[in-house]
């Protein structure tokens, strides 16, 4: 009887585990198959798109064709379930990769044609800014005879400038999309709006060209702000009953620090320094006064404190700057472009980055003082 009792456990065991072996066999059989349907789903878009532009996909489609086929082959004659789970793991990266390749050269086909479509506004936009500083270059020439291989020499740059830009989109345009250099196009699009924006600028210069400019710093301000946070110092506490930040004097920002008690009940956890920095400017247009008010980042007033180099008595931060300062009517000389001159003579390095042209345009604009 022990012997029989044996072997119904044996058949048991046996009919486990071929019932298993037969769930997990249907399973993966049932998996490829789901990525055989996926195949064909993919050969049907690409084929559809390729066939209504330009045949771009028909080698991608010929790669999902061979990966349809390789699948219709296992399933007509299943192997053992190791090589099956073998092939769908490689079958499904094969896959994603053809989705992949697929989807990329769509979203650079969708490009090349905005490319297309685009250029010639471009180019229109870039003949017409032509058009413009050669006109208005040869007026202020002719205005201006003694000065004429000044001004020949800035607007040949100008010029020179745009056609080479016209010339780099009219390479690049020659391109069919098997050999388009899409690398390229992100920056020939800063290019194009880098040109442009000179161009306005410089346009800008000649509106400007017989009117005399004086720029000085009038106002300089920076103010800080001290915050500590705090945790409590009872350990079971820490960290789930943080206070917010407080603000605090110089005196107990300077003495804080992580982990020093700041009470009894509180231990010091960060600390940290808000800076505010403000100038004011004041422009002189020949018979006309502005100011303007501009704010700084840490960095930018930083840059332009050590150029001023104005001596001060103020706490320091740790970059040597004054934590608090606050100095009026300073009229400090930073700039100065003389009537009948393009150039600007910057006394303060600093400023040389504002583009004083465009801000004298919308200085203009508002309501001046008279001087």
């Amino acid at each position: 009887m022990v012997w029989i009792s044996i072997l119904i456990i044996f058949l048991i065991v046996l009919a486990a585990i071929y019932i298993v072996f037969y769930i997990n066999r249907k399973m993966l059989l049932k998996d490829i198959t789901g990525l055989l349907n996926k195949g064909f789903k993919l050969l049907n878009e690409s084929h559809n798109f390729s066939q209504e532009n330009a045949f771009i996909l028909d080698n991608e489609c010929q790669e999902i064709k061979k990966f349809i086929l390789k699948i219709k082959n296992l399933l007509a004659k299943p192997p053992n379930n190791n090589e099956l789970e073998n092939f769908y793991q490689r079958g499904q990266e094969l896959y994603e990769e053809l989705e992949t390749k697929v989807k990329e050269k769509r979203g650079n086909f969708s490009v090349f044609i905005d490319f297309k479509e685009n250029l010639p506004y471009l180019l229109v936009n870039i003949q017409n800014k032509i058009q413009e500083i050669m006109q208005r270059g040869e007026k202020l020439i002719w205005e201006n005879e003694d000065l004429e291989d000044e001004i020949r020499e800035k607007v040949n740059q100008q010029l020179l400038a745009m056609e080479e830009l016209i010339n780099e989109y009219k390479t690049l345009d020659k391109a069919n999309f098997n050999n388009f250099n899409f690398y390229i196009l992100e920056d020939l699009d800063q290019d194009y709006r880098q040109k442009m924006e000179d161009g306005n600028n410089f346009l800008r210069e000649i509106a400007f060209f017989y009117k005399e400019f004086k720029i000085f710093l009038e106002n300089l301000s920076r103010k800080s702000n001290f915050y500590i946070s705090l945790e409590e110092n009872d350990e079971e506490k820490r960290g789930k009953k943080r206070l917010k930040e407080i603000l605090v004097s110089y005196k107990t920002y300077k003495d804080a620090s992580p982990g020093k008690a700041y009470d009894r009940q509180f231990t010091v956890a960060k600390k940290r320094i808000v800076t505010t920095q403000t100038i004011t400017l004041k422009f002189l247009i020949d018979d006309y006064s502005f100011s303007w008010e501009q704010d700084l980042t840490d960095e930018e007033f930083a840059e332009m404190f050590s150029e001023l180099n104005i001596p001060f008595t103020e706490k320091k931060d740790e970059d040597g700057l004054p934590l608090e300062i606050e100095r009026v009517k300073q009229n400090i000389p930073i700039g100065l472009k003389r009537a009948r001159a393009f150039e600007i003579e910057y006394g303060i390095p600093f400023f040389q980055q504002l583009n004083i042209y465009q801000l004298a345009e919308e200085l203009l604009k508002s309501t001046p003082k008279v001087v």
